[in-house]
């Protein structure tokens, strides 16, 4: 009794129950269209013919309820029943925990974690203290996205970030799949001459006794 507790909960949390009952007042109302146009020579195809679609579409349209929820931006996957929220404060973990699901082959979990951080950096800045970074080219990553995670990437270097950079684009296993490609070596390469131009800078203004000694 429990499990089917639980199921009926899930199917009403997936909003089947409401997809059941439009799609059966939907596909009675194309019926009744579809009778009357074919009476009215306007169509020429059998009436089964609309019986059979309409029933054949059914079970799509109850997959789709079960799979997918339509929102204000659009229509997105239905998150698990025990998803967490993603805010301020732990979308950063958010993506790197989404990266161990993927590992670990639990990649609706990820996926789930991965739209919602990235709906979330939407809302904040790239720079600061609680900016997110290049988080938004991690996200891009794992989604398989590569072509968009780099021009991500080359956008944030030419905006100025550079925090962490070694960290991120050396060691950041999320961004394994984009380091053989050449545009995000040259970009890796960008960001190195830069730092060592800027190292130089330093040298010369501590030289010049702009800058006190390093202890």
């Amino acid at each position: 009794m429990d499990r089917i507790r639980k199921f009926v909960s899930e199917v009403a949390r997936r909003r089947v129950f409401a997809t059941t009952a439009l799609y059966i007042v939907a596909a009675w109302a194309v019926i009744q269209v579809a009778d009357l146009s074919i009476e009215a020579g306007l169509l020429r195809i059998p009436l089964r013919s609309v019986f059979v679609a309409a029933f054949l579409g059914f079970p799509i349209a109850l997959v789709v309820a079960w799979s997918y929820d339509i929102t204000r931006k659009g229509i997105v996957r239905t998150p698990p029943a025990d998803a967490p929220d993603v805010n301020s404060h732990n979308h950063a973990a958010a993506v790197d925990l989404a990266l161990v699901l993927l590992r670990t082959g639990e990649t609706e979990r990820a996926d789930y974690l991965l739209q919602k951080s990235l709906e979330h950096i939407d809302t904040i800045h790239r720079f600061g203290i609680n900016g997110y970074a290049v988080d938004d080219v991690l996200i891009y990553t794992m989604q398989g996205r590569k072509d968009k995670a780099i021009a991500t990437l080359r956008q944030a270097v030419d905006e100025g970030w550079r925090g962490s950079w070694w960290i991120f684009l050396e060691l950041d296993p999320a961004l394994d799949p984009l380091r053989d490609d050449p545009e995000f070596q040259s970009i890796v390469e960008t960001i190195r001459a830069d730092m060592a131009a800027q190292r130089q800078q330093l040298d010369q203004m501590r030289a010049n006794g702009e800058l006190p000694p390093i202890p």
